[in-house]
């Protein structure tokens, strides 16, 4: 029987949510950098079998749910077959998948037959034009058409993603509103820290923090006394603390109101800029290069999105228990009245839920990260490819021994949303 492993919190980790690719038909903002992420080399990138293989070591050691993710699952051309193999596992119960939408209407039936459950669909305004400049590639009919295409072919629940930029204006009651007619699940993401610059000097975590990571000595169950990655004091590259938050300042005064324009900034506006920077242009926002000042709480947007719908009519969201959908996760649902779905919010920097974290990443190159915002991570793909089965499975125990108690202070990551697995 499998046997579901505790952190040293005494947390239960039962969810991995797997990268299946970096690339991404999409260029969001606050994602990826406008040329996309660089081109990685074939054998870099875990293979299908080696994802499958991974599950199925993984699977008696607790894991139960599995998330595919990328970049863009859907432009990989194993994705139908990898959801075969992992639906043949033992223990596996849940299979789940983050999109844009865009593939899902040509592949929703090969992806539900191979054993697909649910899908979240990534959809940040019903506004056209925002839409593309949000996306920087992408239409809002192909999101919408993804949304179709889900309900149509009985993945449930059907969840819309929406990550809400202070700045980017968006159209938030709008989205709400999907949910009065229909059973889907829109839930408000506050922005997040994730991503460095396209620009910045510092090489890529994998090689660098993963580099003498070594599994446990035989019969060792502990986790070593230190974690082997280089502290920031050893890091050649410096500290995102110092580069992400100088210089950001909080809006002004009394503001209320999104500014007339969005503010994301041109090609020719410094990476490293933050809002109120000296020598950057005030009104622009770099999306790849967080700012504090873009966070916009979740109590605040969910009270906005009452009163508005109030004024329309509609009557305020009330907050539900037992009607949230399946894997809520760290979401807190509410509803309109009478709605066929609901409204959920994720407060991931104004309300941590860190204390009921389930959840361990796998990037596509191959590097399990016990937390998002913590660039600690452990080769398994080197692991995975000697054939060791034994090392592969004290990597992902010496992970788990790792997993942090909370993110208080959040600086940002070393890997961009895309790198990672959204």
């Amino acid at each position: 029987m499998p046997r579901e492993l505790h952190d040293g919190f005494g947390r239960g980790i039962n969810y991995l949510r797997i990268s299946v690719t970096d690339k991404c038909n999409f260029r969001c903002v606050y994602c990826m950098p406008e040329e996309g992420v660089a081109m990685r080399a074939h054998d870099e990138l875990l293979s299908a079998e080696e994802i499958a293989h991974f599950v199925r070591l993984v699977a008696p050691e607790g894991i139960t749910r599995v998330r595919l993710t990328g970049g863009e699952p859907l432009v990989s051309h194993r994705i139908v077959p990898l959801i075969e193999e992992i639906r043949a596992i033992d223990g596996i119960e849940d299979i789940s998948l983050t999109t844009n939408g865009a593939l899902l209407p040509r592949l929703a039936p090969a992806l539900r037959e191979a054993g697909l459950d649910r899908v979240n669909i990534s959809l940040d305004t019903l506004n056209a034009d925002r839409f593309t400049q949000i996306t920087r590639l992408g239409r809002v009919e192909q999101a919408l058409a993804g949304i179709d295409a889900a309900l149509e072919y009985g993945f449930e629940p059907v969840k819309v993603n929406t990550v809400v930029v202070r700045r980017m204006d968006q159209d938030v009651l709008e989205l709400a509103k999907l949910s009065l007619e229909r059973p889907v699940h829109v839930r408000f993401i506050e922005y997040m820290p994730i991503g460095s610059s396209a620009t910045s000097p510092c090489p890529s975590i994998v090689g660098r923090r993963t580099q003498g990571v070594l599994p446990p000595r035989s019969g060792q169950s502990e986790a070593p006394e230190e974690p082997m990655w280089s502290s920031s004091a050893t890091s050649p590259c410096p500290s995102i603390v110092g580069r992400r938050t100088q210089g950001v300042l909080p809006p002004r005064s009394g503001q209320s109101e999104a500014p007339e324009e969005p503010m994301w900034s041109s090609s020719a506006t410094s990476p490293h800029c933050g809002a109120g920077t000296s020598g950057c242009s005030g009104s622009t926002l770099n999306p790849e290069l967080w700012d504090a000042s873009d966070v916009v709480p979740s109590d605040e947007l969910r009270e906005l999105i009452s009163s508005q719908a109030r004024a329309m009519g509609i009557g305020a969201l009330a907050p539900v228990d037992e009607s949230a959908p399946y894997g809520a996760g760290p979401a807190r649902y509410w509803a309109f009245p009478n709605a066929a779905g609901t409204v959920g919010f994720i407060s991931a920097m104004s309300n941590h839920f860190c204390s009921a974290c389930n959840r361990l990443r796998l990037t596509a190159d191959g590097q399990l990260r016990p937390c998002l915002f913590s660039d600690a991570e452990y080769n398994v793909r080197d692991a995975l490819r000697t054939g060791d089965d034994e090392a592969v499975v004290a990597l992902y125990r010496t992970a788990i021994a790792h997993k942090p108690q909370q993110h208080d202070h959040i600086d940002g990551t070393q890997r961009f949303m895309s790198q990672i697995g959204g």
